[in-house]
């Protein structure tokens, strides 16, 4: 086997616009291995946003903790690094099953705004399906009348009185009818007792823009407290086509790096859900577009060929680890055209190293022993609640407040 090299391999994948894809099996390191190329990058003034992960645990929210394993702390020392924490912001988006009575890391609670969902991929993921559909072309059309202060009450309130009588080029004409008002009405009811979106004009919606120009902190979403997968689903979406539109919309924003844990879960090759079919394409197109635009995804996964085409064709850079799972590497095999002595080599691997393929280029760049980041990992059996509890008994708060306060904007909104 080849010599592994040692941490070279920033050289290859710290791009200003690359998305590079981790795979190995549990317990392997690629945990690590993502948590050190996001500090990597970091380091080089990118703006850290940590996507809500579907293991529901906070993983990266350790990220502000000084490590304590041994072996993490003498890996630390033989990189002639120093351990330390790193600034954390935590954000959840707004929901009943928040504890609001439960000492817990300082949260910013967030909602949606309602006219975002003029983007047509987040309609399509809503009503699960694609194309100029009378239900959506009246759905996007009456958002773009909504005044300032007007929810999803008003709307569709608006798509009732549409659907009666309008105007169109001079002559009246009905938008639609009381099908598409009722399709519509079936997909907005899941929010009527789980809110999420609300009126532009809410002072709780979020800003992207200004949590970009935040380079100090590392920023981390979560949705641990909302049940509903594809309500988790739509708030990962709605993330990244907002991390999208601020970079869009203001260029000298600083680049962005977002971490995707287990990319799996949300883009799986075989769906059990049917709305997952839509946002595997939506996911695909999405990170195909971050690459214009100085934003890098880091994401990590336990296999490769679980991830749906769609969306593992968006990674330039694939970085295997040690694999458990002959088929799936066989699998991998025929997808990536890697030859036997790289299968070979791929077998011999130990704990926390990686093969490089650089996909863009067809170039093997050889096995690494990767360098681990300075701050602590969730190790088994960590607690992130109360670990936060201990190290940081000053900052801990209850989120009672902020949640009555939301909760009154959402009852004068239904009137």
């Amino acid at each position: 086997m080849k010599t592994k090299k040692r941490g070279e391999y920033t050289k290859l994948i710290n791009g200003v616009e690359d998305n590079t894809l981790l795979c190995s099996a549990s317990g392997h390191g690629k945990g690590l291995f993502g948590e050190r190329i996001i500090y990597d990058f970091f380091c080089k003034g990118e703006t850290i946003i940590g996507l809500p992960s579907h293991k529901l645990n906070m993983e990266l929210g350790y990220a502000a903790f000084l490590p304590e394993k041994d072996y993490h702390k003498k890996g630390i020392k033989f990189q002639q690094e120093k351990p330390k924490s790193m600034n954390v912001k935590f954000y959840h988006f707004t929901t009943p099953n928040f504890p609001s009575n439960r000492e817990l890391a300082p949260h910013k609670i967030l909602s949606m705004d309602i006219k975002k969902f003029k983007n047509r991929l987040l309609c399509y993921y809503l009503f699960e399906e694609f194309g100029e559909t009378g239900f959506i072309r009246l759905f996007i059309d009456e958002i773009h009348k909504l005044k300032n202060n007007e929810g999803i009450f008003d709307l569709v309130k608006k798509i009732n009185e549409s659907i009666k009588k309008t105007e169109s080029f001079g002559v009246e004409a009905k938008a639609g009818d009381r099908r598409h008002l009722n399709r519509i009405v079936q997909v907005l009811e899941r929010f009527r007792y789980n809110p999420l979106i609300f009126q532009h004009d809410c002072e709780f919606n979020l800003d992207m823009k200004q949590i970009i120009k935040d380079q100090k902190h590392y920023h981390i979403f979560s949705s641990r407290y909302i049940s509903d997968v594809k309500n988790r689903d739509l708030i990962t979406l709605y993330l990244l086509l907002e991390i999208i539109e601020a970079k869009q919309k203001n260029p000298n924003l600083p680049p962005v790096c977002v971490f995707m844990d287990e990319i799996k879960a949300l883009c799986p090759s075989s769906v059990l859900y049917e709305f997952k079919k839509p946002l595997n394409k939506i996911i695909g197109e999405i990170l195909s577009t971050c690459r214009g635009l100085e934003i890098n995804i880091v994401a990590t996964s336990q296999n490769y060929t679980g991830i749906a085409d769609e969306v593992r064709g968006a990674f330039n850079n694939v970085c295997i680890g040690k694999i458990t799972d002959l088929k799936d590497l066989g699998e991998l095999s025929q997808v990536i055209k890697i030859d036997r002595n790289v299968r070979q080599e791929i077998l011999g691997l130990n704990y926390n190293e990686f093969f490089v393929l650089n996909l863009e280029d067809g170039i093997d760049e050889g096995s690494f022993l990767t360098y681990f980041a300075p701050h602590c990992h969730c190790e088994r059996n960590y607690n992130f609640d109360r670990m936060y509890k201990q190290k940081y008994p000053q900052k801990i708060r209850k989120h009672k407040k902020i949640l009555s306060d939301i909760a009154v904007v959402w009852k004068k909104s239904q009137t």
